[in-house]
């Protein structure tokens, strides 16, 4: 890949655990991945615009 990162699937805490695809409730909605120096990073879904909250 010549720019960018790769990034996991959209995620949600299930019953189970992690699943696959968006979550219905607030916050519930994730992705991740890492930067080209290694370090980890979450990204959360955010209900409303900060504005908004």
């Amino acid at each position: 890949m010549e720019a960018g990162v790769e990034v996991t699937p959209v995620l949600r805490v299930g019953a189970s655990g992690w699943a696959e695809g968006r979550g219905e409730d607030d916050w519930n909605s994730f992705l991740f991945f890492q930067d080209p120096d290694g370090n980890g990073w979450a990204v959360q879904e955010a209900p409303a615009p900060l504005a908004a909250r």
